[in-house]
């Protein structure tokens, strides 16, 4: 039988620097999986990703504005790189709102439709209440969240199959779905993979924490660099705080769009106990966890996964993070989960003082993340599409961390 082919379609945030980038870390890791199993992979992406993947490529122009990105793609570019294959089997879109501009595309192009899977990486959905739906103010400049939320909706509906990184992010997403007056809706819990390898910890009289998240004003970095701050007053001396910038050099049209990164970059600029180190491959990424020994997550309300958190975690780190979005479920620990400025500085507090008590956390840590291994993702999202050979045995691989299974639907 011939290998099925499967193109994917990135989604991309951070094209200065692919390598930083989650979407694309996370495409690169499913495809090379699926490449193992027996299938022919083409990435699609913007001017540069042919020499940074191993997948076979498609440069297509991608929009610059976060808004260009999520309502239009080259058309014509794509249908003429598409000429190169002989049919797509299966498509994968990463950008949901896209998903019927790329499915209509690739039918139109070889004659039948691709079996299509979406994966929803965020949505627009800061809060659900009896009033409505909060938009997540990053996304809505010009009240444009209603219409991307109006495409992942239908996205949903849509493709033959729809994921999602956390069982919270799938309820999230169907609680939104029934106050905006949407059907059924059913998702797949699929987290993104994990690097899974227990690092050797660097000797250090300095406790090395490592932020390696966006410094988006809505992931609540200036009220974050508020509290270490606090912690700081407390315990001078006994830590750093390394913050990876990870969204590199933002385009001018992103920047004006949202100068809350520019800001953070500056006012950490002015920190005693921070500073700014970006991981330009996955070799400088892999010695920043290294030399880690804790690991931060984000104050955003509205987290459908963390992959930085799962890293630390599958490094043998513990990480610390706001009871809130999907952290609670990834980090599973109370002890290591904080829900106001007092109980972040308990938490720290701990974490810095006790070098048993840090470690004895890391390794369980280490022990929750293999759940998220390369492997066991990649055979779920093979059975998920159900083209390849039955050469071996479908066995269930992965399950959820609730007990509930892998599958939402609402009814």
């Amino acid at each position: 039988m011939t290998a099925p082919l499967l193109l994917s379609y990135l989604n991309v945030s951070n094209a200065s620097n692919l390598e930083a980038d989650s979407g694309f870390v996370f495409q690169e890791t499913l495809l090379a999986g699926l490449r193992k199993l027996g299938w022919e992979t083409v990435l699609v992406g913007p001017p540069g990703v042919a020499s940074s993947s191993s997948s076979s490529t498609i440069e297509v122009g991608y929009p610059e504005s976060k808004y260009g990105a999520r309502f239009g793609f080259g058309w014509d570019a794509l249908c003429n790189e598409l000429q190169r294959f002989a049919s797509v089997d299966a498509l994968l879109v990463n950008q949901p709102e896209l998903t019927v501009q790329l499915q209509a595309l690739v039918a139109s192009t070889f004659g039948r439709k691709p079996r299509t899977g979406v994966y929803f990486h965020y949505i627009p959905v800061e809060n659900v209440t009896e009033d409505g739906i909060e938009w997540d103010p990053s996304l809505n400049q010009h009240g444009l969240a209603s219409s991307i939320w109006a495409r992942q909706v239908e996205a949903a509906e849509l493709a033959d199959f729809a994921m999602i990184g956390s069982s919270w992010g799938a309820e999230w997403f169907q609680r939104a779905a029934r106050r905006s007056g949407a059907g059924q809706v059913s998702l797949e819990v699929v987290p993104p993979p994990a690097s899974i390898a227990e690092r050797p910890h660097a000797e250090s009289n300095l406790v090395s924490i490592l932020y390696n998240h966006r410094l988006y004003g809505h992931y609540g970095t200036p009220q974050m660099l508020d509290w270490l701050q606090a912690l700081h007053s407390r315990r001078p001396g006994a830590f750093e705080v390394v913050f990876t910038n990870p969204t590199g050099q933002r385009s001018a049209e992103r920047r004006r769009l949202d100068p809350s990164v520019d800001e953070a970059i500056q006012r950490i600029g002015t920190l005693p106990f921070a500073r700014v180190q970006q991981a330009r491959s996955r070799e400088e990424y892999a010695r920043l966890l290294t030399q880690s020994d804790i690991g931060l997550g984000p104050l955003r309300n509205n987290a459908l996964w963390n992959m930085s958190i799962a890293d630390l975690m599958g490094a043998g780190r513990p990480v610390a993070a706001p009871a809130k979005g999907a952290f609670s479920e990834i980090v599973g620990d109370p002890d290591l989960l904080f829900d106001d400025r007092e109980s972040f500085l308990d938490v720290m507090g701990e974490l810095i003082d006790a070098r048993e008590y840090r470690l004895a956390k890391g390794r369980a840590a280490l022990d929750r993340a293999v759940r998220w291994a390369p492997g066991e993702v990649v055979r779920r999202v093979d059975d998920l599409f159900d083209l390849r050979a039955a050469d071996t045995p479908r066995t269930a691989l992965w399950s959820d961390t609730t007990g509930r299974g892998g599958t939402y639907a609402t009814h």
